[in-house]
């Protein structure tokens, strides 16, 4: 399987990898997906994205690219995590890997704050979920902050950090994707197939189930690994629901 980031740059209206990153119109309208269930976009406001790898053959965690001059639009609906940025400042940001070229491109670009026909986007759909945690402020120098992690093959993991200006409650968000994303698995996967444990897991967390809070909350995630996760993006093999969600 080729290397998949869920964070890019897309084109508008590219209507050709709609499992790999959210779909448009030519506009820059993020078109909804029936088992999305709303487009509501949250208030809250990013200071910092930070996207990295790592394989089993790292030590640490790869940096694959840091944003910290874009204000991107966050959705959680019912069906995804979904980042969408057309407008990008000059600032001092750095990026790497996927789209990289494309960024530092914008990131140069005088007098200008939009890439006719572009956009920095990306998605997390709930499927290929494997970890959802939160840091909270607590002192000076802390940050309120989401992480959620996904898999693209068995030997490499991709880490999402979103960093969080003080009015967003991290661990309030946090509850509410692994809510969402435990209904999302437990109505569109076959549990009777699925190990009994894996079920109650996924019943508990989608009935208000909190994440264990941290034993070093200044320093550490408070942090939930879902019992299994499919891989990204996977496209139909990998989706469970896939046909239910086009017949209807």
């Amino acid at each position: 399987m080729a290397e998949f980031q869920a964070m890019t740059i897309i084109e508008l209206g590219n209507m050709e990898m709609p499992f790999t990153y959210p779909i448009t119109d030519p506009e820059g309208n993020i078109i909804e997906e029936v088992w999305d269930h709303g487009l509501r976009q949250l208030p809250a406001e990013l200071k910092m994205l930070n996207f990295f790898k790592r394989t089993v053959h790292d030590k640490s965690d790869r940096v694959l690219f840091n944003v910290g001059n874009i204000k991107p639009s966050l959705f959680v609906t019912d069906s995804r995590v979904i980042l969408f940025c057309q407008d990008y400042d000059k600032g001092d940001s750095q990026y790497s890997g996927n789209g990289s070229l494309i960024l530092n491109a914008l990131e140069h670009r005088k007098g200008k704050k939009r890439a006719a026909g572009k956009a920095f986007a990306g998605h997390i759909r709930y499927e290929w979920l494997l970890h959802v945690g939160y840091k909270k402020k607590v002192s000076f120098g802390t940050d309120e902050q989401i992480l959620l992690i996904y898999q693209d093959n068995d030997q490499t993991t991709y880490k999402l950090e979103l960093i969080f200006t003080k009015t967003t409650d991290a661990e309030a968000l946090a509850h509410d994707i692994l809510r969402r994303a435990c209904n999302y698995r437990l109505t569109m996967t076959d549990t009777d197939s699925q190990n009994e444990k894996a079920v109650e897991a996924f019943k508990k967390y989608a009935n208000g189930g909190r994440i264990d809070p941290s034993d070093d909350p200044k320093t550490k995630y408070s942090i939930v690994r879902l019992p299994y996760c499919y891989l990204a993006p996977g496209g139909k093999t990998f989706r469970p629901g896939t046909q239910k969600q086009e017949s209807e």
